[in-house]
């Protein structure tokens, strides 16, 4: 029983982290760029680009700059690889404590 509730509990904690992913903008004026993060993809403009990062298309027409929104870390990408990491030490804490670990949770 208390096994049971213990995998429920990191399971929802790993849903918790693994749903955190980050959306990033790519303003590019010919050679020069910058990426940087953003909350909605709405929000990656020309204008912002312009209005935030002047400096690096201070010399570029408007219709020549290229945006980008991307998205890394993916819900599934993040849930895999924590769900590794949680099974990995679930794995070593039973090397380690062999079946006293089970016999205390009965």
């Amino acid at each position: 029983m208390k096994l049971a509730l213990v995998l429920y509990i990191s399971t929802f904690y790993l849903l918790g982290f693994a749903a955190a992913y980050q959306q990033y903008c790519k303003c590019q004026c010919a050679s020069n760029y910058t990426i940087f993060a953003v909350d909605n993809c709405g929000n990656c403009t020309k204008s912002f680009c312009l209005t935030e990062y002047a400096n690096i298309c201070s010399e570029v027409a408007e219709d020549t700059i290229n945006i980008s929104c991307f998205q890394i870390e993916s819900f599934k990408d993040q849930f895999i690889v924590y769900g590794f990491i949680v099974t990995v030490i679930g794995l070593l804490v039973y090397a380690v404590k062999g079946h006293r670990v089970l016999d205390n949770l009965r």
